[in-house]
């Protein structure tokens, strides 16, 4: 992404390292009889790693520490979009091009729950609550909450205008803040009841990071235009502090 965007104009805020490649050691090599591809995620503590296969239908979950395999989880309806692991690391959630969730057992490699045929459309992002109670799955323009005990859902919020991009839960679990792609803004919603809070505008072009401070104090979004801004919140609720042109710095 930085190599695409900043090709011919290297901003000022970004600086060199000169260290040349060969001088740098591997840590761990993982091994073992399974071809995987770009789609990978690891758990909170970091120990384990999971990883799209090469046709997109299996994922791998690999041991960090010593490099192997742990187990491959088969049976995903079409190619696997997104992953993520719940702040326990107990589980992972996964997301199919056919719009396929499942939940799965990290450690014994058991499918907990399988819904499918919920929207015609890519799952493209995941997310969990604190909690690990829910995992907030994207179906083009909804945000569907499921219950990870259950298998069943909680909550459907609606109301964006286009495919909603990517989410995250603030850290107490009660507001789940997602972008639109198309329509250029955030949304927060309240997680129990499912009611919209606000609306923050000011991005002029496609939404296409979101990310918030561990006490969900601040926010910081991106957009394709190279453009970053960021919020503060009071109580839940989030009011613009700045923008800034990641172009030019400042």
């Amino acid at each position: 992404m930085i190599r695409v965007t900043f090709d011919r104009n290297i901003p000022r805020w970004m600086k060199p390292l000169n260290i040349r490649h060969s001088s740098i050691p591997l840590p761990l090599m993982l091994t073992g009889s399974y071809r995987g591809h770009g789609l990978t995620t690891l758990s909170r503590d970091g120990r384990l790693l999971a990883s799209g296969s090469s046709d997109g239908s299996d994922i791998g979950i690999w041991n960090t520490l010593g490099g192997g395999l742990n187990f491959t989880l088969t049976g995903n309806l079409g190619k696997v979009r997104a992953v993520a692991f719940s702040p326990d690391n107990m589980l992972l959630a996964s997301g199919s091009n056919l719009s396929e969730l499942r939940v799965w057992d990290v450690h014994s490699g058991q499918c907990l729950h399988a819904v499918d045929k919920v929207s015609n459309s890519d799952i493209i992002d995941i997310a969990f609550s604190p909690d690990n109670r829910l995992v907030a799955c994207m179906y083009d323009q909804s945000i569907w909450l499921w219950d990870t005990v259950l298998g069943t859902c909680k909550k459907v919020l609606e109301g964006h205008c286009g495919q909603v991009n990517t989410m995250a839960f603030s850290s107490d679990g009660l507001l789940l803040l997602a972008v639109g792609w198309w329509d250029h803004t955030v949304r927060l919603w309240n997680v129990g009841t499912g009611a919209w809070r606000k609306t923050l505008y000011g991005h002029s072009s496609s939404i296409v990071a979101l990310a918030l401070s561990p006490a969900s104090t601040l926010m910081a979004s991106g957009s394709s235009e190279a453009h970053c801004s960021s919020g503060i919140s009071r109580q839940g609720h989030f009011a613009c502090s700045g923008a800034l042109d990641v172009n030019a710095g400042g």
